[in-house]
Formats: structure tokens, sequence, C-alpha cells
């Protein structure tokens, strides 16, 4: 998951940033559906009670130390 702190791993400057993604994956491949038209967001468990339940979310997706999970509506 890239959209975590970049001291975690991933590629934001801090927590609580705001990000414009692209719908083209890291190859140039265009992705199955457009995500630009949708809106995600990308949260932390804070406690390991939280962790748990955000990785028993079906509609979400965790990383693999299960603290960041994200979400994503799709868009009309």
């Amino acid at each position: 998951m890239v959209m975590r702190p970049k001291p975690e791993g991933g590629q934001l400057h801090h927590k609580g940033q705001i990000e414009v993604v692209s719908s083209l994956d890291r190859d140039g491949a265009r992705f199955r559906y457009d995500i630009r038209f949708g809106v995600w967001v990308v949260f932390e468990g804070e406690s390991d009670y939280i962790r748990r339940l955000l990785h028993g979310i079906r509609s979400g997706r965790t990383d693999p130390s299960g603290r960041y999970a994200a979400m994503y509506k799709r868009g009309t």
C-alpha cells in the first residue's frame, strides 16, 4: 500500500495528507476501471482491537502490517 507515510514504507509526506491518484499502474498499463471517479480513504488502526476489525472488513484491504486499511467507493 503506497498511501501511507514515508517512514512506514509509503509515499505520503505526512498523515492526514490528501492525494490525487492515477488510473495507471506503475508499468503504464490502465486499471480495469478508472478509479479517478471514485473516492477512497486510507486510515490507521491505532490499537490491536481496531486492527483486527479492519482485517475483517470485506470491502477494505489492509497492508501487510495490518496497521493501515484502504476502502474505495466507486463513483457513478
